[in-house]
Order: C-alpha cells, then sequence, then structure tokens
C-alpha cells in the first residue's frame, strides 16, 4: 500500500523508526499491524502542493457525532 505524506518526518519514522519512544512505539504498531495483515506498506512523501485534495480534507472538520 502506498501511504502518501506531506511530512517527510513520517516517511523517516515508518521505515527507520525514532528516537523518541512515543514515535517508535507507534511506528512499531503500524509495522506489526502491516506484517499480520500481509500488508507491504510505502510510504513516501510527496509536497503539500501535489496533494491539494488530501490536504484539504485533512482541514475540513468531522462531522461524526454533531446533530
Amino acid at each position: 500500500m502506498k501511504w502518501f505524506t506531506d511530512n517527510q518526518n513520517v516517511q523517516k519514522i515508518i521505515n527507520s523508526g525514532s528516537k523518541k519512544a512515543g514515535l517508535q512505539q507507534i511506528s512499531l504498531k503500524i509495522n506489526s499491524c502491516c506484517e499480520q495483515n500481509g500488508i507491504t506498506l510505502n510510504p513516501a512523501w510527496i509536497r503539500r502542493t501535489e496533494n491539494g485534495f488530501a490536504d484539504t480534507l485533512s482541514r475540513t472538520p468531522d462531522k461524526i457525532g454533531r446533530a
């Protein structure tokens, strides 16, 4: 699965881990979940300007649970 991100650190942490304990734990959980489910994860950095649709969605408030 290709995971496009506009954050270069996300790509590095998923691929190589992190010296920060919290981020390392998240990385390990992601990689463990992928391994258990036969998923090959390929994080890739792209410029925010090349990912406008996803960037817009990430800034849109969720409406779940609102009346």
